[in-house]
C-alpha cells in the first residue's frame, strides 16, 4: 500500500492528477487488509496522530481531490471546482472543501449557496482549535477568512446585521492573531538576541507569517 502512496505522491507532484488519484485509490484499499504490512504502517500512523494507514492515505487523497478543484478555481472555472469541492465532501466533509466550495459559489454570486457552504465550516471548526492537521484542515488563523466570506455573501443579499457579525468576528480573529505572533516572536528574538543575533521583529512578521499592512476594517489584510 505504502509504494502505491509513494508512487501516487511523485505522480501528483509531476501534475499527473488522474493517475496520483488512482494510486491513492490503491492504497486505500490495501491498506484495509490485514496483515503484517498493515499492522507496521497502522503502528507507524499511530505515532503521528493517525488512527490508521488508512486514514493517512484518505487524507491525501482528499487533499488531492482539492487540488483538482483549486487548479479550476485558478482559472476561473468556478463550476468545475465546485464539483470537485462536493467530490471532496461526499468523500471527507472537511473544513477546506466547504470554504472553497463557498468561495467559487461566491463568485458566481450564488450567495445563498456560498453561506450554506461556510455555515458547514464554520460547524466542523472545533471549540479551541489549538492546532489542525497543516495541510490539510484549518488552523485557528485562517479561519478568519470564512467569516469574513460569509459575511460579504450575507452583505450581498441584504443581511447587514448578520454580516456585520461576522465582520466582527473576522476582526477579532485577526486581532488575536497579531497579538499572539507578536508575543511569540518577541520570545523568539529575545532568545536570538542573547546569540548576538540582530533579528527584526517586523521583518519576521512579514516574512514568517505574510502579513501585509495591518488595519482592522472589513478589508482583506489578510493573505488567505
Amino acid at each position: 500500500a505504502y509504494n502505491f502512496f509513494k508512487r501516487g505522491k511523485i505522480k501528483e507532484s509531476i501534475f499527473d492528477f488522474e493517475g496520483s488519484y488512482a494510486d491513492l485509490l490503491e492504497a486505500i484499499r490495501l491498506s484495509k487488509f490485514d496483515n503484517d504490512d498493515t499492522m507496521f504502517w497502522n503502528s507507524h500512523m499511530n505515532t503521528i496522530g493517525y488512527s490508521s494507514a488508512t486514514e493517512f492515505y484518505e487524507e491525501h487523497l482528499i487533499d488531492l481531490i482539492l487540488k483538482k478543484g483549486n487548479e479550476r478555481f485558478k482559472i476561473g472555472d468556478y463550476n468545475g471546482a465546485i464539483i470537485e469541492y462536493a467530490k471532496a465532501i461526499e468523500k471527507y466533509p472537511c473544513i477546506d472543501a466547504f470554504a472553497k466550495s463557498g468561495e467559487a459559489k461566491q463568485n458566481l454570486k450564488n450567495y445563498t449557496g456560498a453561506i450554506n457552504d461556510y455555515d458547514a465550516a464554520i460547524e466542523r471548526i472545533p471549540s479551541n482549535p489549538e492546532w489542525l492537521r497543516t495541510g490539510f484542515l484549518l488552523n485557528k488563523y485562517k479561519v478568519a477568512p470564512i467569516y469574513r466570506n460569509r459575511g460579504e455573501s450575507k452583505q450581498a443579499i441584504g443581511l447587514i446585521n448578520d454580516a456585520q457579525s461576522d465582520f466582527d468576528e473576522y476582526n477579532k480573529l485577526l486581532e488575536n492573531e497579531l497579538k499572539e505572533n507578536f508575543n511569540s516572536n518577541q520570545n523568539n528574538t529575545k532568545a536570538q538576541s542573547i546569540f548576538g543575533l540582530n533579528v527584526s521583529l517586523i521583518s519576521i512578521l512579514i516574512e514568517g507569517n505574510e502579513w501585509k499592512d495591518f488595519s482592522i476594517g472589513n478589508t482583506k489584510d489578510y493573505i488567505d
